[in-house]
């Protein structure tokens, strides 16, 4: 069995860092699964490699609307499962175009998993969700502080080449953190040894 998981790739992105944290899960409880992670412009290809016709291939996507372009692209999928975020309930379903692209989306897919019980008995996704079967995580945060500081080095080079000067003391306001995201992580680079100096 090969899993084949489609989410946003970009550096600090919940969406990658959750997958990852799936791959990572699913391989230790899984061993003999094959799994890979494509981007959004990499799925796009996924139909020249007939992953719609094997049956020993199961998609993964993350997030509705970012991922409902594969409806235009694969005829209906048995083997598609769709991971409902928060961006889906905090900003997707507001969008009437959204909403109908989600809606198509999840006609094609398979088990539809929810992250918490706020998604799950909201009105806004409920209609969305009539005919589909439902999977329910329980509520976690999820904060591993090594994995955080091993990526430390590579934020902060990544900070300083976009806004283009180095960083050497400076303060982090970060807005819209919602509650499943710990509101730790955005201040790791403070909690290190160099903290004070």
């Amino acid at each position: 069995m090969h899993v084949v998981f489609v989410s946003k790739s970009n550096f600090g992105c919940g969406n990658f860092h959750t997958i990852d944290r799936i791959r990572t899960g699913l391989t230790k409880v899984a061993p003999h699964l094959t799994t890979e992670h494509c981007d959004l412009q990499a799925a796009r290809h996924l139909v020249s490699r007939n992953v719609d016709l094997d049956p020993n291939v199961v998609v993964v996507a993350l997030n509705l609307s970012r991922c409902a372009f594969l409806t235009s692209i694969f005829p209906p999928l048995h083997n598609l499962v769709l991971i409902c975020g928060g961006s889906d309930l905090n900003e997707d379903t507001k969008s009437a175009v959204q909403r109908q692209q989600m809606s198509e989306l999840i006609d094609r897919s398979c088990p539809i998993i929810m992250a918490c019980s706020v998604q799950f008995h909201s009105v806004s996704l409920s209609v969305l969700f009539l005919r589909t079967l439902f999977v329910k995580l329980s509520e976690a945060v999820l904060a591993n502080r090594d994995t955080a500081l091993s990526h430390q080095t590579e934020a902060m080079d990544f900070v300083e080449q976009k806004i283009g000067l180095r960083l050497s003391r400076f303060v982090l306001f970060v807005g819209r953190l919602r509650p499943l995201k710990d509101p730790l992580f955005p201040l790791q680079p403070f909690l290190g040894e160099s903290f004070g100096e």
